[in-house]
């Protein structure tokens, strides 16, 4: 009895276990499709990033966005990196986008009408804000969404076979990705006046004294740019320390027309979402600064460091840099040569080049006397340190040492105590040859009107009492010393107009607190000062114009009632490259 009831119940066994069976295949079948879509979508979604990226660099900005070549440069990279994309026959008329853009352009979409294989194409340009609102943030737009015309988007669809269709189903699953990238206007103030370089300290930028600095002009909007984190766990931030500070007697500002963008002030240690300065833990700035006046506009995000590298790129242009306290350096491509590694090769450490003037043997190297019509020439100036690095080198208690034209070298220190030394100030050469415009391999006996240079083997250029300092465009190299011009009358120092070190005033590494440039209405500032290991401090002056110059520097402090506005000259001044795209969506 008891054994019939078990063979009768074994059917039912069975039975239950085909059920079982059936069901796991069809989550099997569900695990095994959905593992197949997934990892589909995710290379659909690359796809898509990419391409949206490639389109948003090809967007650009100037005279204004352009649809059609940002969709066809999206198109191309989906054609190069989509493995089953047809190659040829694959037809979007971007041409049918809007080739310019403003606030009153409408959303166009363009589509592959059939032309993908199992794949359907959508490029749409401009995005409006409802189509990409975000119903989690107030308003739909989160803080770096940015205009319609700045923004295009990229869609990818496809269908791929189930593999088990029958079992759930469904004979094709539908993958859907999309990127919206904006881009941000290359003409986004990218010549800052103040361009600091600390990556993780606060003070990054103060102004204290009574000091009024002003970026920018009524006719150019000003750029202030600081790249330090201001995070407390990598940097000097503790307490109430911020990366920019003014106190409450001093005004810290950038001014200018609102289009085509308006002027700002940028921090790296503002978090992406900040809209306002806020209290520490966070270091970035203090809202009390914003609150009274001393510090406008109201700085914002800025997503990457500026780094070092434009300048590098510029004048040093190599494919791999050391990294700059950790931080690493972007090597260049741009072809041209390393201008300051040249130059340092051409004048080597030590002895006479090839084209100078020995300076001692005529003249001496303290308070020489030298012909009132002024010297002209290449000299090398044969004044080294003493030994032990202290005291000697070229020095001046009185008088003035004027150099017509030529480009000098120097052995050791500049001490100018109370004396005038001049440079480039009557060079009857109009211009350089052809090949001395593009390098300075060969070129190191020629300078003229518009170029000439400095070169400081060893030692500081050090200005005091009552002398001067003028530097008619000329570059001032310092294989290592600062520079301290202070004390004296007001400098006028300027920046070479042509050849390979156009734009650049002094190019100095040494790391220091030295730096120095004081002076009243008198004073003449064109071009870059690059200071990437030093502190620079300006005090004193009111300068009638605004100064032509930029300072690029770890930190920078203004102190002592100094009055300065900087508006560098665009011809004259390092530039920071256009914003990279930002996938916003």
């Amino acid at each position: 009895m008891g054994n019939r009831r078990l063979r009768g119940e074994s059917g039912a066994i069975v039975v239950l276990a085909a059920a079982g069976m059936v069901g796991l295949l069809i989550v099997l079948a569900i695990v095994v499709d959905l593992g197949y879509v997934r990892d589909e979508r995710r290379a659909h979604q690359s796809a898509v990033d990419f391409a949206a990226l490639a389109a948003g660099d090809a967007l650009g900005w100037e005279p204004a966005p352009d649809g059609q070549a940002g969709c066809t440069s999206a198109v191309k990279y989906l054609q190069a990196n989509v493995a089953d994309l047809p190659g040829t026959g694959l037809a979007v008329p971007c041409n049918s986008l809007p080739a310019t853009c403003s606030g009153s352009s409408s959303p166009v979409t363009v589509t592959d009408g059939g032309t993908a294989g199992r794949y359907d194409i959508e490029i749409t340009f401009p995005v409006s804000d409802t189509m990409i609102s975000d119903p989690t943030v107030t308003g739909g737009l989160r803080n770096n969404d940015g205009l319609p015309c700045e923004r295009i988007m990229v869609r990818l669809v496809s269908s791929a076979d189930s593999f088990f269709g029958a079992v759930i189903g469904t004979d094709s699953l539908e993958i859907d990705a999309q990127a919206v990238v904006r881009q941000v206007p290359s003409s986004d103030l990218r010549i800052p006046s103040f361009w600091l370089l600390e990556p993780y300290d606060c003070d990054g930028l103060t102004v204290s004294g009574g000091s009024v600095v002003t970026s920018g002009s009524s006719l150019v909007p000003g750029l202030i740019t600081l790249d330090s984190s201001g995070d407390p766990a990598e940097g000097d931030c503790g307490g109430q320390k911020t990366t920019i500070d003014t106190d409450s007697n001093s005004t810290l500002q950038a001014i200018g027309p609102a289009l085509p963008v308006p002027p700002k002030i940028q921090l790296f240690a503002m978090n992406p979402s900040d809209t306002t300065c806020l209290s520490p833990p966070e270091h970035a700035c203090d809202s009390a600064d914003v609150a009274s006046g001393s510090l406008s506009p109201q700085p914002v995000p800025r997503a990457k460091r500026a780094t070092r590298a434009p300048v590098d790129h510029k004048y040093n242009c190599k494919s791999a840099y050391p990294t700059y306290f950790s931080i690493p350096i972007a090597g260049c491509s741009e072809g041209t040569p390393a201008h300051i590694d040249d130059l340092r090769a051409a004048i080597g450490s030590a002895g006479t080049p090839l084209g100078f003037q020995t300076w001692s043997d005529s003249y001496g190297c303290t308070d020489p006397t030298v012909p009132s019509g002024g010297l002209s020439g290449n000299w090398h100036i044969d004044c080294p340190a003493n030994p032990g690095g202290q005291g000697g080198g070229f020095k001046l208690t009185g008088g003035t040492v004027t150099f017509n034209d030529g480009n000098i070298v120097f052995d050791g220190p500049i001490n100018l105590q109370g004396g005038t030394v001049e440079f480039n100030q009557s060079n009857t050469t109009a211009t350089l040859s052809p090949t001395c415009l593009l390098t300075i391999v060969a070129c190191i006996d020629q300078s003229s009107a518009g170029a000439a240079w400095v070169y400081q083997r060893a030692g500081d250029l050090s200005l005091s009492g009552g002398g001067g300092f003028n530097a008619t465009q000329t570059a001032i190299y310092q294989h290592y010393g600062f520079f301290s011009i202070a004390g004296g009358s007001p400098p006028n120092w300027t920046s070479p107009t042509e050849g390979p070190l156009a734009g650049l005033a002094v190019w100095s590494e040494k790391p220091d607190t030295g730096y120095k440039i004081s002076g009243g209405a008198a004073l003449l500032l064109q071009g870059a000062f690059f200071t990437p290991y030093g502190t620079m401090d300006i005090s004193g002056g009111s300068p009638v114009s605004p100064l032509e110059a930029q300072f690029v520097a770890r930190k920078l402090k203004v102190t002592g009632g100094a009055s300065i506005q900087l508006q560098p000259d665009p011809d004259q001044s390092v530039s920071i490259p256009p914003a990279e795209p930002l996938l916003i969506r």
